[in-house]
């Protein structure tokens, strides 16, 4: 398993982006903030985004779900 820490929004809230090192298969855990920034990460870490988590409601985690 592996996995990056992505800051997001102006307080720094953290996305974590986890993948299978042999399948390259990934999830996305709390999406909020800067969209673009996040497809980045995960273009860069050059895996197929599966699954996205969420793990409360709060607006900072689940603003960019969509």
């Amino acid at each position: 398993m592996n996995y990056r820490i992505i800051p997001v929004t102006a307080f720094a809230q953290n996305c974590s982006l986890i993948w299978c090192g042999q399948t390259r298969l990934a999830a996305l855990v709390d999406p909020g903030g800067d969209a673009e920034r996040i497809k980045a990460v995960v273009a860069e870490a050059g895996v197929t985004l599966m699954q996205i988590l969420l793990t409360h409601g709060h607006l900072d985690h689940v603003w960019r779900r969509g």
